[in-house]
């Protein structure tokens, strides 16, 4: 049986898997290795960032070994010095700062593992930066193996090291073009070295619940039991496109109508720096204060909930998102779905969600669309069943089978 590591970390947050502080990336890997507990066809080994949580979830596991990277107080008081300063000069950009040196010091860990032990294949999991890894590596003469969650941004002066990856894994078609195509920072390379490894969901998790557990959250939030529940759950940030949702709302001529918006600044975190678009949406807002609900982060646990209690979710993203988790968590709980033909959504969710245009109309046509689903019961219904018909072609149960086949 083949013995495979997994390389998870990023230079912005350094989230562990187990997935006990969220990260979409760190979600991703654990359903990978949650379904190799059921099928047992790698031994996998896996380096993550040290959390006492994570930790005490990862000893469940038989078929996953874990190897935990813990900075010293030292390496984190200079990674928040370097993002301090990097949020003085980089503004929007200065989250790639955030843990620049806990990854240095993860990749130098992970290659002294690479020295003492033996290994058939590697995983790179989306950051560029860890192959530094494998670079150079004498010691190591396997195969290595680069996940894409997202357009590739660096070469991370790696072009050498990059042109010699066996395969190329991208979560959709979207960024398999664009990299094949050579439109993205990582070297051009041949298109038969680039497959797709669609991101999957675990529907054991997020599944339509009962109301009792809903009906909790929903007094949690304040929200009245006539309320219609418009759900935004992301990152807040402009490429989210909240302020377009915030907009359409106010379009609508209903009282009833709640948006609830679930997320902060940077994943996991309340406690961010408010930025420039923060602040001008506090201003967008300033008179539906009654509207709108701010949750800031919610965990993973929980999400499930949020997702039944809510009876649209509005996703408008504008960004090219690669391959939004969202709108398949949502719509695996029975909530129908309006997103825009973003990325690699439209490939996810096919006809199973309303699909809009980023264009000028787009305010406009959030407001019809949810008028249009509160408002016909047949229409509501219809999505909902599409929806939950959907997203079984993306059940995380048979992870572990489809990267078989890739690797």
């Amino acid at each position: 049986m083949e013995k495979v590591l997994i390389l998870t970390a990023d230079s912005n947050t350094g989230y562990p898997v187990p997935a006990t502080k969220g990260g979409a990336v760190s979600e991703l890997v654990e359903n990978i290795i949650d379904s190799n507990e059921k099928s047992h066809i790698f031994n996998f080994e896996l380096v993550s960032i040290y959390d006492e949580k994570a930790k005490k979830k990862a000893e469940k596991y038989n078929f996953t070994k874990f190897y935990w990277y813990k900075p010293t107080g030292v390496i984190r008081y200079l990674d928040n010095l370097i993002f301090e300063i990097a949020k003085l000069l980089l503004k929007e950009r200065s989250k790639s700062f955030k843990s620049m040196l806990t990854l240095i010091q993860y990749i130098f860990f992970a290659r002294k593992l690479l020295k003492r032990n033996n290994y058939d294949k590697i995983i790179i999991e989306n950051t560029m930066l860890l192959f530094w890894t494998v670079k150079g590596l004498k010691k190591y003469q396997g195969k290595y193996y680069y996940h894409a969650h997202n357009l590739p941004s660096t070469n991370a002066f790696l072009k050498k090291t990059l042109l010699n990856t066996t395969k190329v894994l991208t979560v959709s078609n979207f960024v398999k073009n664009r990299i094949s195509a050579g439109k993205t920072k990582f070297p051009k390379i041949y298109n038969k070295k680039v497959t797709v490894f669609h991101n999957r969901i675990d529907l054991n998790h997020f599944k339509i619940l009962n109301d009792f557990e809903v009906e909790r959250l929903r007094q949690k939030f304040g929200l009245n039991k006539n309320d219609k529940v418009i759900l935004f759950a992301g990152r807040i940030s402009w490429e989210k496109g909240i302020d377009k949702l915030v907009d359409a709302v106010k379009k609508l001529d209903s009282n009833d109508i709640k948006i609830l918006i679930v997320g902060s600044i940077l994943h996991g975190e309340n406690k961010a720096r408010k930025n420039e678009y923060v602040k001008k949406l506090e201003e967008k807002i300033h008179n539906l204060d009654s509207k709108i609900v701010f949750t800031g982060y919610i965990s993973y646990e929980i999400m499930p909930v949020v997702y039944n209690l809510a009876d649209i979710a509005v996703l408008p993203s504008m960004w090219e998102e690669p391959a939004g988790l969202t709108p398949l968590e949502a719509m695996a709980c029975g909530t129908p779905v309006i997103t825009t033909d973003s990325g690699g959504i439209p490939e996810y969710v096919g006809k199973s969600a309303i699909i809009l245009k980023r264009n000028t109309n787009l305010v406009a046509d959030i407001a019809k669309n949810i008028t249009n689903l509160l408002n016909d019961k047949k229409l509501y219904e219809l999505y909902k069943l599409e929806g939950l018909s959907r997203v079984q072609l993306y059940n995380s149960n048979k992870y572990a089978e489809e990267l078989k086949k890739i690797l």
